[in-house]
């Protein structure tokens, strides 16, 4: 995603659970990864972005360039 939108200020990880390992796998491939701490519980962060899903700024790629989308979309 981050080479389709080169314009992207910086890509947000959570600094928790498996975070840490992702980023740093991909420090030296990826520029601008910024950490980012999680309050509240998962359900309150769901809540807090409801708008955006509900107002359609999420892209969700196609199932031709992404087959998982089926699923994250069902779940």
């Amino acid at each position: 995603m981050h080479a389709r939108f080169p314009l992207c200020m910086g890509v947000l990880i959570e600094d928790k659970a498996n975070g840490p390992a992702v980023m740093d796998a991909l420090k030296d491939e990826l520029p601008g990864i910024i950490p980012v701490r999680p309050t509240g519980s998962k359900i309150s962060r769901a809540y807090a972005v409801t708008p955006l899903w509900s107002a359609g700024n999420v892209f969700i790629p196609s199932q031709e360039e992404a087959p998982w989308t089926a699923d994250f979309v069902e779940e």
